[in-house]
Order: structure tokens, then sequence, then C-alpha cells
């Protein structure tokens, strides 16, 4: 099953893609990152993950793919560069505007997570129905 690229996305297969976006999360746990860095862009990781939940063996599959769904909050549109949340990296001096930053981009994180869990449930509910 191959999967349509965005602009600057190189195109993968949907399985291919799922365990290059299940690698970019675990080398960067936390972190928020420019959407630019996953596989394909957000529309089309969100048709590989619901395609993939339809093929999943069992609830447990299921549940690690409505992580995978809900996790793409952590990529942006408005990140240029991996942001750490532990600011390891950060100059000190920096580090005060980055944990602000942090903390803002966080709000708009969590929203966003509530609505991907929304529309994963709602897809869930159609298989159901």
């Amino acid at each position: 099953m191959a999967a349509s690229a965005g602009v600057g996305h190189q195109r993968l297969t949907g399985l291919a893609a799922i365990l290059e976006y299940s690698r970019l999360l675990g080398a960067y746990p936390a972190f928020i990152m420019p959407a630019a860095r996953l596989p394909l862009a957000k529309p089309g990781m969100k048709t590989v993950l619901r395609a993939a939940r339809q093929a999943a063996a069992d609830e447990g599959e299921r549940e690690t793919l409505a992580t995978l769904y809900a996790c793409l909050a952590l990529f942006r549109d408005d990140v240029t560069e991996p942001l750490d949340p532990w600011l390891t990296n950060a100059d000190p001096a920096d580090r005060p505007e980055l944990s602000e930053r942090y903390q803002r981009l966080s709000s708009l994180i969590s929203a966003e997570i509530y609505q991907l869990r929304l529309e994963w449930d709602a897809y869930r509910w159609q298989d159901v129905l």
C-alpha cells in the first residue's frame, strides 16, 4: 500500500512510514518536532495509521496505533528544529525563553491531542457500527 507524500516528503509505503515515524518518536522522546521531519505529511500519516488499524491483529496493536496517531500532535508546522523538553543542549542564557516556548506549545499540543483522540475514536466506531 503506497500513501501519497506531502510536499517535501519522501514517498514511502505505509509500513515504512509507520516504522520511520516510530523511530523518530523513540529518538526524540517528548520533543516537539518540525512537521517536515515526518516521513509523510500529517494527512498521509493519519491515512496510513488508520489503514494499519484495519489490519491490526489485536487490541494491543490497535492501542499502539492510537498512541501513534495522538503523537502526531508533537509534529508542528510552526517549529523548525526539535525542541528538547529538558533543554539539554540549550545555552543557559536561552533556557528561560525556550522553556516558555515549550510550555506555550505544550498547551496547543494538548488541545490537538484531544482532537486527534476524537478523530481516532470516531474512526474506530465506524468499524463497530
